[in-house]
C-alpha cells in the first residue's frame, strides 16, 4: 500500500482546531493497520490527565467531511492570531 504524502507539521481540522501531526505509525496489535499520530495544540477545555496524542486510520485522516478535507496542512509553524 502506497501511503499519501504526509508532511509533519500543523494541520487545521475542518471544525477549526489545530493539530501537530507527527507522522505515520503501525498498530502493533493489528497487522497492516497504519495510523496517523497527532496532538491537539489548543488547550482550552482540555481534560487534565487525558491523553494528548490521537490516532486515526490513514483513510479516516484523509477523508472528506461535508465536502471538505478533514485535515488541511497549514505549515511548519502556527500563528494563533
Amino acid at each position: 500500500m502506497a501511503l499519501p504524502d504526509l508532511p509533519s507539521g500543523i494541520y487545521r481540522h475542518y471544525k477549526g482546531h489545530h493539530y501537530v501531526v507527527l507522522g505515520y505509525a503501525h498498530d502493533s496489535n493489528q497487522d497492516g493497520r497504519i495510523v496517523v499520530v497527532y496532538a491537539g495544540l489548543e488547550l482550552e477545555g482540555a481534560t487534565p490527565g487525558h491523553p494528548r496524542l490521537n490516532v486515526r486510520t490513514v483513510d479516516d485522516f484523509f477523508a472528506s467531511v461535508d465536502g471538505k478535507p478533514r485535515f488541511t496542512y497549514v505549515g511548519t509553524t502556527w500563528d494563533k492570531g
